[in-house]
């Protein structure tokens, strides 16, 4: 018998990287803030955030649902979605996230330091 595919290897490099993108929401010195993230490409979110509607949303988000907690993962429900994103439409709040979030994980942009200033 004859193995077509021996490089398994082949198929992980091709796998694109998925890092949370997170939006955080200071609720003021009383009230806990809120913290939130989405799974993305970050290539894409990258090209998404440089011209906002250029690619798809579903080329950039790994799933159209937006995720609360810091061990096991929850759901965000609409009321949350709207209490902390001001809209309960899941496009236009992935899109608020997207724009405002902060991607974990690795920096949008690189910044390379200038030499001697470490």
């Amino acid at each position: 018998t004859k193995t077509t595919n021996n490089k398994p290897s082949e198929k992980v490099s091709n796998m694109s990287t998925t890092l949370r993108c997170s939006y955080h929401k200071d609720n003021g010195p009383n009230t806990p803030s809120d913290d939130v993230y989405i799974l993305v490409n970050p290539e894409e979110a990258q090209k998404w955030r440089k011209a906002p509607n250029s690619i798809p949303l579903v080329d950039v988000v790994e799933t159209f649902q937006i995720w609360t907690g810091t061990g096991q993962p929850d759901k965000l429900s609409n009321d949350e979605m709207q209490r902390i994103l001001g809209t309960s439409n899941m496009d236009d709040a992935i899109q608020k996230v997207l724009q405002e979030g902060t991607l974990e994980g690795k920096d949008f942009e690189v910044h390379v330091p200038e030499r001697g200033n470490f």
